[in-house]
């Protein structure tokens, strides 16, 4: 069995078009236009924080994907964020 080190370390790295697809469901509520996170958010939240877990680099790519991302929302509630 793969150990989670060698699973880092054959996974895919995470792009910027993962991250904003995993976080798409979370713009209605970003932007103010329902009152709590829908589960579908809460699902891509979960999702890259656990592959991401293991490598420091994917971490700093969503990290820079998700300041990209929201800098150019219209409409962000940043208090959401």
């Amino acid at each position: 069995m793969a150990t989670e080190t060698e699973i880092s370390v054959n996974a895919a790295p995470i792009t910027c078009s993962t991250v904003t697809s995993s976080l798409s469901k979370c713009l209605p509520f970003l932007t103010g236009k329902v009152a709590s996170a829908p589960s579908a958010c809460c699902t891509g939240v979960k999702s890259l924080y656990n592959s991401t877990k293991t490598s420091k680099n994917d971490r700093i790519t969503v990290c820079n994907c998700i300041l990209k991302t929201v800098s150019s929302l219209p409409n962000l509630n940043a208090a959401r964020v």
